[in-house]
């Protein structure tokens, strides 16, 4: 063997290899054949103690492969080796009795201990000579190694094996000692720990312990006693500081499990110094947990993640308290609102949803702990892990929450049993609208959530399955109809399909009862039973007819809840009914709703004024006097010339032409009459200060604001009459009660002069910027988002000058929050 296969071997490190080159020993033979000369190595350049010791254990444990050709033996020694094959391990007295030991040799002996033969000699082995023990001098130390020498070659096993066990690390003893149960607790801690391990980390682990990631494997890595991390491949600082982060971990492990032969004493303590290395949690957190709990059952994981949730090692104070009001994972089956929720934590309504969306999204990671501990160790209440579906009855749910204290419900559990088994099962349903309790019109709202195993998932759709039942229950059904349950489940079959649709039915047929409460009939078929249901239309139908008169959405759904009390609908619902015509017809711009048969019965009208005034002029041939339009819509609405002009001098689409007179007409239309003159300006009938103060009081109370500089045309007219009106306050050129009117206007909604009241394009890039840090959970880059960035940098710069209003202070402030909260 050459220096390369004793290094490959791990018989000796690669400086004992740069020693052994050094000194022209390049094979086994020729480092066996120096020993037999020189008993030692510390004759070599180069060569320390520490290489010593090392060469010398080499040659124990090569010496039967040496071929003593060329040692120089004296001749009475040799005799006297073939005469004593059995030599004993003689007491310190009688070996100065044999050997003549001087008096200061025996000191040396007696001062460290060394009381027999065998004790000497491996002192000898270990150190290569006695020089550095006290007192010795070089004629002690020769006598000694005569001694040595001499007697060496009967105890030479038995020296192999008290220095191999001496060299070991204490952690590879405790390793050999641990107990079948006590290698299963490391080895479920290697692997899931491992798992947490970045990429090129648990790489780079893999290629050095030739993919055994187990105590085996890393017992051979704890062997080496000059192992450096950093000749690891493809290692950072970063990565040596998480491997050797985890080593710490597994040999904190083995130390705790070492300590103890009880199983349920060793479950505990590792639990128990699980959590205090993870969370630092107290003592006294530790005994909340334990309080009133067997732990002879196992783990109490339930009870663990309740205790962690209320002493705010989860989440801080206002995540706890949207998780719990939040989230439907308790047994209350309800919710907080949004508002609720905003107004208990004095936050606004979008931060509650951004808390809401950031911890939904974080649940996994957030629990993502419980998965280091050894699934035999929790108790999991005989639930059955070998069925294609776990359920989680009543029965169960009641167990754990009266054993493990708490309220959880089967979505909470499910949520956690979905992490523990992630390998072998999948969580089935849309949960995070199931613990919102958020109405989707898209597709199906699932009443709960579903653990099936993976097998089962990749070769049937039961997403698609569950909407198609939805859809079909959904739509108006004449005459019932049926499919064979095992032909129609055929459809949601997927590529995947192996082993027939039979282990699918049982789950299909179990969802579809708990989803719908629908059961197959005797013949094993899926019935879909004839609707008669009313559409929301026709209950908004009724009401109106009932009302006898057009009427305000809110009058309209008030009437419908008193025809019909157990109908679960809402003033939305009932607006976009009748908005999809149906025999419906608005009245203006104010949410006001008729029948369209009145129009005829009852002689109104419809629409808005501007329709009505377009329907008057769609009758005529030339352009009309702003009076007989006035005239013409008076007979349907309750207004003035003045307000129809400025109405159809606002409309957008330009539907309307003004001439001189004032006389109007239609751009649809072509007048032959060439004496019409066209007039463009827009302020031909002008409002008094007091009409446009009012128009702008009116604003206010319906928008809960003043007006923005940009917006609708009447809005931006309201923006600049206030702002010209509050010019001219300060130049001494408005009445002093028309000053006081706008003041007190102006202190009412927190508006001040020259500060830049946007629109409510400011309101949507506001949500459109904290959605993108949600969602990226990063600031927008200059050069890729620069609409964001700019839109960020500007706010901020306003922000600090006070120049923001009050409502894009508070979104502003948002904005930072999760920014500090993300990043």
């Amino acid at each position: 063997m050459d220096l390369q296969d004793l290094f490959l071997n791990k018989d000796i490190d690669r400086f004992v290899v740069h020693v052994c080159k050094q000194n022209n020993l390049l094979d086994l033979e020729s480092i066996l054949d120096y020993f037999q000369i020189n008993n030692c190595f510390l004759g070599l350049e180069y060569c320390s103690k520490k290489e010593n010791q090392q060469l010398m254990l080499l040659c124990t444990k090569y010496s039967s492969f040496s071929a003593p050709h060329n040692q120089i033996v004296n001749p009475e020694q040799k005799e006297s080796t073939k005469e004593k094959k059995h030599i004993p391990n003689y007491s310190l007295e009688q070996l100065a009795e044999i050997e003549n030991l001087g008096v200061r040799s025996q000191n040396v002996c007696r001062y460290y201990s060394l009381n027999c033969l065998k004790d000497i000699i491996f002192y000898y082995k270990k150190n290569g000579d006695f020089l550095k023990a006290r007192n010795c001098g070089s004629k002690s130390n020769d006598e000694l190694i005569k001694v040595c020498t001499k007697y060496e070659g009967f105890f030479i096993n038995e020296l192999a094996t008290q220095i191999e066990e001496e060299n070991k690390s204490p952690i590879v003893i405790k390793i050999e000692k641990l107990k079948v149960r006590q290698k299963k607790i490391v080895n479920n801690l290697i692997v899931s720990s491992f798992n947490d391990l970045s990429v090129r980390s648990s790489n780079a682990l893999k290629t050095y312990l030739d993919e055994q990631i187990n105590l085996k494997g890393f017992k051979s890595l704890f062997s080496e006693k000059n192992l450096k991390l950093t000749n690891l491949k493809n290692v950072g600082k970063k990565s040596i500081e998480e491997i050797q982060t985890f080593l710490n971990l597994i040999n904190e492990q083995i130390e705790i499990v070492s300590v103890f032969d009880n199983e349920d004493e060793l479950t505990i303590e590792l639990f128990n110094s699980f959590l205090t290395r993870t969370f630092g949690v107290s003592p006294a957190i530790l005994s909340k947990i334990g309080n009133e709990y067997d732990f002879s059952n196992g783990l109490p994981i339930f009870k663990t993640l309740d205790v962690l949730i209320n002493s705010d090692f989860l989440f801080d104070a206002k995540e706890k308290e949207v998780f719990r009001k939040g989230l439907m994972y308790t047994n209350s089956n309800t919710i907080s609102s949004l508002d609720e929720i905003s107004q208990t934590l004095s936050l606004s309504r979008e931060r509650v949803r951004q808390i809401r969306k950031i911890i939904y999204d974080n649940l996994t990671s957030t629990f993502s702990f419980i998965k280091v501990l050894e699934i035999d160790s929790i108790n999991f209440y005989g639930i059955d892990f070998s069925s294609d579906m776990i359920i989680i009855d009543d029965e169960i749910i009641i167990e754990i929450n009266k054993k493990e204290t708490n309220s959880f419900n089967a979505l909470f559990i499910n949520k956690i049993l979905s992490l523990l088994f992630e390998k072998t099962y999948s969580l089935i349903g849309n949960e995070e609208n199931t613990i919102c309790q958020r109405i989707i019109r898209t597709s199906h709202n699932w009443k709960s959530t579903y653990l099936i195993k993976n097998k089962n998932v990749k070769s049937f759709d039961f997403e698609s399955f569950i909407n198609d039942v939805s859809i079909r229950l959904a739509d108006r059904i004449e005459e019932d109809y049926s499919f064979h349950f095992e032909t129609y489940l055929l459809n949601f079959q997927t590529d995947n399909y192996d082993d027939g649709i039979s282990s699918n039915i049982d789950i299909c047929e179990h969802l579809l009862f708990n989803e719908f409460e629908i059961s197959l009939d005797a013949y094993d078929n899926i019935v879909f039973k004839g609707n008669t249901k009313k559409q929301v239309h026709e209950y908004s139908y009724e009401a109106l007819e009932q009302l006898s008169e057009p009427s305000k959405v809110q009058q309209i759904y008030e009437k419908v809840k008193e025809l019909y009390p157990d109908f679960n609908t809402n003033p939305s619902k009932i607006r976009a009914s009748m908005k999809q015509n149906n025999g419906f017809v608005p009245f203006g711009r104010t949410s006001v709703f008729g029948l369209k048969k009145w129009e005829e019965e009852q002689d109104i009208r419809g629409g808005t004024i501007r329709e009505i005034a377009e329907e008057f002029l769609l009758t005529q041939k030339e352009p009309k006097h702003i009076d007989e339009i006035t005239e013409y819509v008076n007979r349907y609405r309750d207004t003035n010339a003045k307000n129809i002009y400025a109405n159809l001098k606002m409309e957008e689409n330009n539907r309307f032409v003004f001439f001189s007179g004032p006389l109007i007409g239609l751009k649809s239309k072509t007048y032959i009459n060439h004496d019409f003159t066209s007039h463009k300006d827009k302020q031909v009938i002008r409002k008094t200060w007091e009409e446009s103060f009012q128009l702008l009081e009116e604003f206010a109370q319906e928008n809960n604001r003043l007006p923005f500089s940009t917006g609708s045309e009447l809005e931006e007219r309201l923006y600049r009459f206030l702002n010209v009106q509050l010019n001219k306050s300060e130049k001494g050129k408005v009445e002093e009660s028309k000053i006081n009117k706008l003041t007190q206007l102006c202190e009412k909604y927190d508006f001040k002069k020259r500060k830049r009241r946007k629109s409510k394009s400011t309101n949507e890039t506001y949500t459109e910027l904290l959605d993108f840090i949600l969602m990226e959970r990063r600031l927008p880059k200059a050069s890729s988002e620069t609409k964001l960035y700019h839109f960020l940098y500007t706010q901020g710069k306003l922000f600090n000058k006070g120049s923001l209003s009050k409502e894009y202070q508070e979104k502003y402030l948002e904005v930072k929050e999760l920014i500090n909260k993300i990043l």
